[in-house]
């Protein structure tokens, strides 16, 4: 390759883009006729620039354009910008329910505790209820009771069995929608050992199967880390009670494992305080009506119980002036918890002296054995003995 050609082939490119001048694109024109190499090179390359056909882009499409992508740009930015205020404003509750831990507040507390209360609702919608009995607490109210104390693994195998037993029974064939777990501080639910001054948290743990019934669990931490259910209930928005039936006998097992730990003098309310004959004078209209109490025994006892209540406290008119419950117990030969109960029925010629053991199980109470009654009388008529006797719907 000769100099001349390695100077055109530096300007072949200026002169394609017509930045040669004149004379200078004119000795290029006169060398590329006359060199093949050179006039190859030129012919690789695109057409002048003067003869280049140009098109100039509409200006009103370019605004358009522009436009757009400026109005989707302001539309992330609001989005984003909501987005922002939203986790501004929940970190900002969240904080406030922290530090006051005002009643009915969230907080980031709660949030953990509802995340924790989830995993033990989902343990009882899947069936997991060995995991779910080790992961519950007997609550403070068994500290200083040593009966329970001393059995306490046995107790612990016998609530999983019930639990696994009924699960298997009511519920390995409901089909389960969803599970969803929300706490709040609330100074009206009974947590366990709290003075008056806290606030502690209410979990609601709800288990809702495809046949609309849902299943609702008051879950609180005790002082041990683990978590206490309070209760648990059914709930049918279309009162559904067909739906009802499985969920409700799941329901009383869980209580059963739960609420002998947790509200020991629960008996002395219901026989004592709430339906006495004043209950029944205030209330004529249910005079003959079921006594609530009596839907604490098993549903194999519960015509009976009432039956006698009824005659207790309507036909005779007889009443207690005393009533005393015993904590919560444990009899390791039935492997059953029970109460030790003392009545002190009276009429008008004197009083009578009751005492029973009643024992709980799943089902519900269980009336005691003519064994495990015993009545010392003070002046009072034979029909108050008979009625005492037959108060709890004793067994044969």
């Amino acid at each position: 390759m000769n100099t001349k050609c390695s100077v055109i082939e530096d300007m072949i490119p200026l002169y394609k883009e017509g930045l040669c001048s004149k004379d200078t694109a004119e000795m290029v024109r006169e060398h590329i006729e006359e060199c093949e190499n050179c006039r190859k090179l030129c012919e690789e390359l695109a057409e002048p620039h003067e003869n280049k056909d140009t098109t100039v882009p509409d200006e009103s499409k370019v605004f358009r354009k522009v436009n757009r992508k400026m109005k989707r740009s302001k539309l992330k930015i609001a989005i984003l910008s909501v987005i922002l205020l939203a986790v501004l404003g929940s970190l900002g509750l969240l904080t406030i329910g922290q530090i006051t831990r005002a009643d009915g507040l969230i907080s980031f507390e709660t949030l953990v505790q509802s995340v924790e209360t989830y995993r033990i609702a989902k343990m009882v919608a899947n069936g997991d209820m060995d995991e779910y009995a080790d992961s519950i607490s007997f609550g403070g109210n068994i500290d200083a009771n040593l009966n329970i104390r001393i059995n306490m693994e046995e107790i612990r195998d016998n609530n999983k069995q019930a639990l696994n037993n009924a699960f298997n029974k009511y519920m390995k064939e409901k089909k389960v929608k969803r599970v969803t777990s929300f706490g709040t501080y609330g100074k009206n639910y009974f947590a366990g050992n709290y003075t008056e001054n806290d606030c502690p948290i209410n979990n609601t743990a709800r288990i809702t199967y495809e046949d609309g019934t849902e299943m609702l669990m008051e879950l609180f931490k005790s002082y041990d880390g683990k978590y206490i259910c309070g209760s648990a209930y059914t709930f049918d928005e279309d009162e559904k009670s067909d739906y009802n039936e499985f969920v409700d006998e799941m329901v009383k097992v869980i209580n059963y494992v739960n609420i002998p730990k947790f509200s020991p003098d629960g008996l002395a309310d219901v026989f004592f305080l709430k339906f006495n004959k004043e209950y029944i004078a205030s209330h004529p209209e249910r005079e003959y009506d079921h006594f609530l109490m009596a839907n604490w025994f098993a549903k194999e006892y519960q015509e009976q119980v009432n039956k006698e209540m009824v005659s207790y406290y309507v036909d005779n008119g007889f009443c207690f002036d005393k009533f005393i419950n015993s904590e919560i117990r444990y009899d390791k030969e039935k492997k059953m918890f029970y109460n030790d109960l003392m009545f002190e029925g009276c009429d008008g010629k004197g009083k009578a002296i009751m005492t029973a053991k009643v024992y709980s199980s799943p089902e519900g109470l269980i009336p005691p054995a003519k064994e495990d009654i015993q009545i010392v009388r003070d002046g009072c008529s034979d029909e108050l003995v008979d009625a005492l006797m037959n108060f709890l719907g004793t067994r044969s």
